[in-house]
């Protein structure tokens, strides 16, 4: 009997981790993965087998951990937080997403078990948070948080460490939003649901996401294509919307009035300004500060068409087939094909 090929998920207990293990397992795969403080809850997910890391920073301790395995989805790490960043947050950064991706390589290196590939899970941070002109692989990177830094060194240290020896693919998403989402796409689909005003209408941006659903079909492209060996790539839906735009779509789809008002965007920024001071020197948050308005407000457009290319590849749901599924997940099955309707579909 033919013996399934084996794969490592690192930090396989959050929302992206969860869906990964459930797309895997049910094509095939035999999947370890490492979780944080408890298992996820799902007769699907209890079918795996899960292993809690001593030490991330260790090479030591991933040495038993990537016995027997063909391929590594290094998705373990810090990250990003809505808080105002602070330098003492790049050290604690730092020790989570660099040091923890360099103990895993340097034991793919020299522990002697023989990996395939080793993906990581980087961001389009590591390049930069916003741009006036669309991005793509060729771009400069100039991260502009202390997690972006933290990921720009992690795939330095992959690549120094690993460099020819084994397969290595690096990706770079944007914000992935998709069912029981507990992130910011989710966060303003309650904002949506309560009625709640927005001060937004007089944005004027343009931002791409990815769906969940795109990002599980790239990940199993990328575990069978050598195509993508030793290649970055930015990763993103094809359309890109702007704030007042999403709110608008998940209004229609919740059957809301889209409640949004006119803000004059320097004001906006003043707020910002005044959120991120009082975290910084008082601890005090008031739910907006730098970070926040700088994603509502500033444009961060992505060139997807290297993947697609390299992978011959197109994304199977479009942008708004996955705010509807990401709207509506708590009416279908998650983990079921109904939760993974594919572009065109209804």
């Amino acid at each position: 009997m033919h013996k399934p090929e084996s794969i490592l998920i690192t930090g396989g207990s959050g929302f992206l981790g969860t869906h990964l293990i459930r797309f895997l397992n049910q094509r095939g795969y035999h999947i370890r993965a490492t979780f944080n403080s408890k298992i996820p809850s799902s007769s699907t997910i209890n079918q795996i087998e899960w292993i809690k890391v001593r030490n991330i920073s260790s090479p030591e301790s991933w040495d038993d951990l990537i016995k027997g395995v063909d391929y590594i989805i290094h998705l373990i790490g810090r990250a990003h937080v809505f808080k105002e960043s602070s330098p003492e947050d790049l050290i604690k950064f730092r020790e989570a997403n660099v040091l923890s991706t360099q103990a895993l390589a340097e034991s793919c290196v020299y522990s002697g078990n023989k990996i395939r590939k080793f993906i990581f899970m980087s961001s389009v941070s590591a390049v930069c948070s916003s741009s006036a002109q669309p991005i793509n692989e060729q771009s400069p990177c100039y991260p502009e948080t202390t997690y972006g830094i933290s990921k720009l060194e992690a795939e330095n240290v992959l690549k120094d460490t690993l460099q020819h020896k084994i397969s290595w693919c690096i990706l770079r998403p944007t914000m992935i939003y998709g069912p029981a989402d507990p992130g910011n796409m989710g966060r303003l689909i309650k904002l949506i649901k309560l009625g709640i005003p927005l001060p937004l209408k007089n944005v004027r941006n343009a931002r791409n996401f990815l769906y969940i659903g795109n990002f599980l079909e790239i990940m199993g492209r990328v575990l069978s294509h050598n195509n993508a060996d030793f290649k970055t790539y930015l990763v993103a839906d094809d359309e890109s919307v702007s704030t007042p735009e999403l709110i608008r779509i998940i209004a229609e789809i919740l059957n809301k009035k889209a409640m949004v008002f006119p803000f004059p965007a320097a004001m906006l920024g003043l707020m910002g300004k005044v959120g991120s001071f009082l975290e910084r020197n008082l601890n005090i948050s008031i739910g907006i500060n730098n970070y926040s308005v700088d994603r509502l407000t500033n444009s961060l457009v992505i060139n997807n068409s290297f993947i697609k290319h390299d992978l011959d590849f197109e994304m199977p749901y479009s942008f708004y087939e996955g705010i509807r599924q990401t709207v509506n997940y708590d009416k279908l099955k998650v983990g079921s094909n109904e939760c993974f309707n594919r572009r065109g579909s209804s």
